[in-house]
């Protein structure tokens, strides 16, 4: 995804497809685009992030004097037409996706990156 290309929350995503944005969740879960854990509730699984569909933001809350990061699933333009393709489609399945190589490349550089930090 480039610096400048348009994300839609999942709240606007699910008011563009004419979707309530719980049952949208919902719809995403089922399908086995969404994560249905309890820590990763509602976060898209890799193979769709690395497909250029959906990516996640994080966002700092306060909880009285703590503060606590949270990550929150948002959805590209690829990701809206992805969207209305699985709420169109007659199964239940998510419609398959293409993972370009270089998305891959870069996934798995950034897991790496990521799982070393937490290491140290």
């Amino acid at each position: 995804m480039t610096a400048n290309q348009q994300i839609y929350s999942m709240q606007k995503a699910a008011l563009l497809v004419g979707e309530g944005a719980n049952s949208l969740f919902k719809k995403l879960r089922m399908a086995g685009v969404l994560y249905e854990t309890k820590t990763l509730r509602n976060l898209p699984k890799e193979k769709y992030i690395r497909a250029g569909l959906f990516t996640t933001q994080f966002k700092m809350c306060l909880h009285g004097d703590s503060p606590s990061i949270h990550e929150k699933t948002v959805a590209t333009p690829a990701g809206l037409n992805f969207i209305r393709e699985l709420l169109t489609s007659t199964g239940r399945t998510a419609p398959s996706v293409l993972i370009p190589k270089q998305n891959t490349a870069l996934g798995n550089k950034t897991l790496c990156m990521l799982k070393d930090s937490l290491v140290a």
